[in-house]
């Protein structure tokens, strides 16, 4: 029951029924309405797909890994629309494609194993589109760094992902050693950790959204030890909302940089040494210098946007979410 999630990159018919969690305090049920729509996206106009070299039948899926094993390197290959059951493991330079608005949805064969993992010692180029990814089930208190992958890229791989989204999953993509990762126009939903970068890893998220998990993005940590290695970490109008705990946990030696990206409703924004230019503000700075939360703006975030630099905020009897201080205030 997953098509309710993906109603919101505008589906125009049902494939699937069922009942979606959102959040701890938001059910849905059934799919008919469309009822869960993240706020728009800004418009974004990709180049034209390159034709298909193979199209697979849904007949064909089984043997999806012995044709990516065989194909020349820089093949397209084209998934049909459905629910599948698949490992996959590549290890040279190709595209995968599923059919338009993210119609082909795989799912773990081997819930232990990522649903796709890209791995290579030597540089390779990896692209995927429309893909909708999914774990086998989501348990929000496993580790980071121990939970189930659905995604990972590893060595020295490059991976773009176009139009891809990664739903209801422990851990949603995991890169690490000195992979790339680009994530253009995707979205990570409903996955308990959604981005997990460490060692060298370079990773940049454009015009995405990562909503509704515990963390967001989490910069060189993994399995409880920070790695060695310099991550690097760009984005760019990409919004992250719905986080119970961090929407962004970088350690000190992650490199960041970005802009016009949007964070709401999240535990914390940013937590660590990240720039606060990686975050648009809720509002604008004003000249006041006393602020009362919540009678003058509703959340403490939205209060240490507001206030002028070295102004005092007041916070009545309450529960507030954590929030972000990058200017003097008391």
């Amino acid at each position: 029951g997953i098509a309710a999630m993906l109603k919101q990159c505008g589906w125009d018919e049902d494939l699937f029924a069922g009942l979606v969690a959102v959040s701890a305090s938001t059910t849905i049920t059934g799919n008919t309405a469309g009822e869960l729509c993240l706020p728009p996206e800004l418009p974004v106009h990709p180049p034209p797909a390159p034709a298909c070299h193979i199209t697979l039948t849904p007949d064909q899926i089984p043997q999806a890994q012995q044709l990516i094993d065989d194909v020349l390197e820089e093949t397209v290959i084209c998934l049909p629309a459905g629910e599948f059951a698949i490992t996959l493991t590549i290890a040279q330079s190709l595209t995968v494609r599923g059919s338009a608005e993210g119609r082909t949805i795989l799912r773990a064969a081997n819930p232990e194993k990522p649903v796709i993992a890209v791995l290579s010692p030597q540089p390779i180029s990896v692209n995927l589109a429309d893909l909708t990814l999914t774990g086998t089930h989501r348990e929000s208190s496993c580790w980071p760094g121990q939970c189930r992958i659905t995604l990972s890229a590893a060595g020295a791989a490059h991976v773009q992902l176009q139009r891809v989204s990664v739903v209801l999953s422990e851990q949603g993509i995991s890169v690490t050693e000195n992979a790339h990762v680009e994530i253009i126009t995707s979205r990570l939903v409903e996955n308990a950790y959604g981005v997990l970068i460490s060692g060298s890893a370079h990773v940049a998220v454009r015009d995405s959204q990562i909503a509704y998990g515990e963390m967001g993005i989490m910069v060189g940590y993994y399995s409880g030890l920070v790695q060695s290695g310099l991550s690097e970490v760009h984005l760019e109008r990409t919004r992250i909302l719905g986080m119970r705990g961090c929407a962004l946990l970088a350690w000190p030696e992650a490199r960041l940089s970005g802009h016009e990206n949007e964070f709401l409703e999240n535990g914390v924004d940013l937590c660590g040494p990240v720039p606060s230019e990686l975050r648009r503000p809720v509002g604008p700075q004003t000249e006041r210098t006393e602020l009362v939360v919540p009678r003058d703006y509703p959340t403490l975030q939205a209060a240490l946007d507001a206030i002028a630099p070295g102004g005092t905020i007041f916070l009545e009897r309450g529960l507030f979410s954590g929030a972000t201080v990058y200017k003097d205030v008391r």
